[in-house]
């Protein structure tokens, strides 16, 4: 998984004990890490916290006591492939307290969606759990419009009800692709100037990440070897997959077709060619606009077609160097 800095996370209340509801403590900073929540004494915080990375967060119970918080790295972002921030409304243990045996312990997360984009599909991925087996996550994924809530419910069992239990996680996003609204002819400025315009335009619809072209040139090569990231690309505002990784994208045909710009919407009709210097199904092309640094009618590139989710999504055919035509660009 591909890994770069967003965002904070905002953990803002928690804390309950089957059902009675206490005050949470305010926050606390204390060597580079925040607290919300009634910490057990038994927390064993050091263990917790070695296990933790940037972004993630951690919730430590007393399976016997009901006490429950919520651990994060102090001034560390939410490392997140989409750009979007989520507030946790409340942390609940829904059966602690209850005596031990039963050994089984549900935890349940309340959070908000607050900022980013609607209709992307965000997953729990669990990182460490301590005291606690076989746990699981209901909803695994979900979708989330921007301002709703999530209830995700995690449950596990207590190996010793005498020691805390512990569960460390993150919020995950699939990479997402697009096609630029806007158009351009052949003089690219070389691949590096194509994967700015990509990174222009991603900023330009408040998209945050990393992005880079899928285009080849003779001093570059072929995008495959630029790219970093082997999960499964979205269309950018859609759950819909484009490809299931960077084999898919160079076997010739993708999963569903890229049609969606920055902002999430099709494509326009009279911009539906796409540079690509890529013949079919993943060679480089002779015709690259000489590396992306012509505009002339004299020069030609090789082109896909966002209409095509065959090996026309890169090799189209030919268009002359002057032509204003579309970019491939995915989320790195």
């Amino acid at each position: 998984m591909f890994i770069r800095p967003w965002p904070a996370l905002l953990l803002l209340t928690a804390a309950c004990d089957l059902g009675r509801e206490e005050v949470p403590l305010a926050p606390s900073l204390d060597e580079g890490y925040v607290i919300d929540g009634d910490l057990p004494a038994n927390a064993e915080l050091d263990d917790v916290l070695a296990q933790m990375g940037p972004g993630s967060f951690a919730i430590v119970g007393d399976p016997v006591t009901g006490e429950i918080a919520t651990v994060r790295l102090g001034a560390d972002p939410l490392f997140r492939v989409a750009n979007a921030d989520f507030t946790l409304v409340s942390n609940t243990c829904t059966n602690c307290g209850t005596g031990c045996p039963p050994t089984s312990r549900t935890i349940r997360t309340i959070v908000t969606h607050t900022t980013g984009m609607a209709g992307e599909q965000f997953y729990v991925e669990p990182i460490y759990t301590r005291n606690y087996v076989n746990a699981s996550t209901s909803p695994a994924a979900f979708v989330l419009p921007l301002g709703n809530d999530a209830t995700l419910d995690t449950t596990g069992n207590v190996v010793d009800c005498s020691r805390s239990f512990a569960y460390v996680f993150e919020l995950t996003a699939r990479p997402r692709a697009f096609v630029t609204s806007t158009t351009y002819n052949g003089n690219l400025g070389g691949v590096a100037g194509a994967d700015a315009k990509c990174q222009a335009r991603a900023d330009a619809a408040g998209l945050g990440g990393t992005w880079k072209a899928w285009i080849a040139s003779p001093t570059d090569g072929l995008p495959a070897t630029r790219f970093s990231y082997a999960d499964p690309w979205v269309k950018v505002n859609s759950t819909l997959k484009v490809a299931d990784d960077l084999g898919d994208l160079t076997d010739g045909t993708i999963d569903g077709l890229l049609n969606v710009t920055e902002f999430g919407t099709a494509v326009s009709p009279f911009n539906k060619i796409v540079w690509t210097g890529i013949s079919a199904p993943n060679t480089l092309a002779a015709e690259t606009c000489n590396g992306w640094t012509r505009s002339s009618s004299s020069f030609q590139g090789r082109r896909g077609s966002t209409a095509r989710s065959t090996s026309q999504w890169v090799d189209a055919g030919i268009s002359n160097c002057n032509m204003a035509v579309g970019l491939y660009c995915f989320e790195q």
